[in-house]
C-alpha cells in the first residue's frame, strides 16, 4: 500500500476514533445519535477507500477511449499505443495523464491530460537526449500555449 494511502487511512481513522470517543462521553440521547453518525461515517469511509481504485480504473478506460478518438481525428492513418501509470503504486502522479507512443517514433513518449469534460491537452514529451524538439512529428505543446 502506498504511503499516501496509509496517511489518508490514518487521518480518517483518527477522526472516526475521536468522534467515537466524543460520542461515548455524551449523554444517553446524544450518545445514540453520535454512535449512529460515527457508524455512518465509518461505512462511508470504508466504501470510499474500497471503491476509489475501481472508480479511477473506470475513468482511465473512459479517457483512453476519448484520447484514442482524438488521435484518430488528428492523425489519421497513424498507429499508436496508449498507456497509463499504475495509480495504486504511483499515487504521487496524475492517473489521468495518458502516455502515447506512436509507431513512427517508438523511443518518444507523449503525455496527454484528459479531464472529466473530455478536454485533451498534450502536457509533456519524453525524449532521448540526442533528439531535439524540432525533430518531433507529433509535438502539440507549442500549439497549446
Amino acid at each position: 500500500m502506498h504511503p499516501i494511502t496509509l496517511i489518508e487511512i490514518m487521518i480518517a481513522s483518527i477522526f472516526i476514533l475521536l468522534l467515537l470517543m466524543v460520542s461515548v462521553i455524551l449523554r444517553k440521547k446524544w450518545r445514540k445519535n453520535g454512535l449512529i453518525l460515527t457508524s455512518v461515517l465509518l461505512v462511508i469511509t470504508l466504501a470510499f477507500f474500497f471503491i476509489r481504485p475501481y472508480w479511477i480504473d473506470y475513468q482511465i478506460k473512459e479517457r483512453i477511449v476519448v484520447l484514442d478518438e482524438y488521435l484518430k481525428e488528428r492523425y489519421p492513418g497513424e498507429s499508436w499505443e496508449i498507456s497509463s501509470i499504475d495509480h495504486t503504486t504511483y499515487r504521487q502522479y496524475n492517473p489521468y495523464h495518458l502516455h502515447v507512443t506512436f509507431s513512427k517514433e517508438l523511443e518518444i513518449q507523449y503525455s496527454y491530460h484528459v479531464n472529466w469534460k473530455g478536454d485533451i491537452k498534450q502536457v509533456s514529451v519524453y525524449t532521448p537526449d540526442n533528439i531535439r524538439l524540432s525533430e518531433l512529428n507529433y509535438l502539440e505543446i507549442e500549439e497549446n500555449q
